[in-house]
């Protein structure tokens, strides 16, 4: 896959509506919470995670079509490089306990969140012309959550169910 630059028309990678959103819900202690669960226990891509709940933001619902093709222009890149940079700056601090390398370990960290960027710049890309609106609408941000998940063949029970809600409950309330 080739990474073009994008059109110039559009914001650069956190300088756009979906980046500012993920910033703002992602600071509250809960919402950090439920998606490193969500990481760490199905490997669930956060970024995926964060922008079903701002899609549902959109004036016009968008397709499961639209949504699989915006997720998938991530998937290489969150493969080889995102994770890749979180495998190594989790190496770093679990087993390298020096000094010498506290300035490498923040630099893997910052280019873990460039990376991140990244993704959500190229996630905001395919429906940077969509009117957003000010609605929070709960129903829309659970299916596009069920479509997610439906698509890494995770089966969304009552438990997952009830925390993927409340999960939504909560980023939504705080935008």
């Amino acid at each position: 896959m080739t990474y073009d630059k994008p059109p110039s028309d559009l914001p650069t990678e956190k300088n756009n509506p979906f980046w500012q959103f993920s910033l703002k819900v992602y600071q509250h202690p809960d919402i950090k919470k439920y998606c490193l669960l969500l990481q760490n226990s199905k490997g669930v891509n956060i970024n995926l995670l964060l922008f079903c709940c701002w899609l549902s933001y959109l004036e016009e619902p968008i397709t499961y079509t639209e949504f699989k093709k915006a997720s998938v222009a991530i998937k290489e890149w969150d493969q080889e490089v995102t994770k890749s940079l979180r495998h190594a700056r989790q190496y770093i601090k679990t087993h390298c306990h020096s000094s010498m390398l506290d300035h490498f370990y923040k630099q893997v960290l910052t280019q873990e969140i460039n990376s991140e960027a990244y993704q959500q710049h190229l996630l905001y890309s395919h429906f940077s012309k969509r009117v957003v609106t000010h609605k929070k609408d709960k129903v829309t941000a659970m299916r596009y959550l069920y479509w997610l998940f439906n698509d890494m063949g995770i089966v969304i029970n009552n438990e997952l169910g009830s925390l993927l809600e409340n999960f939504i409950l909560l980023t939504l309330e705080i935008t």
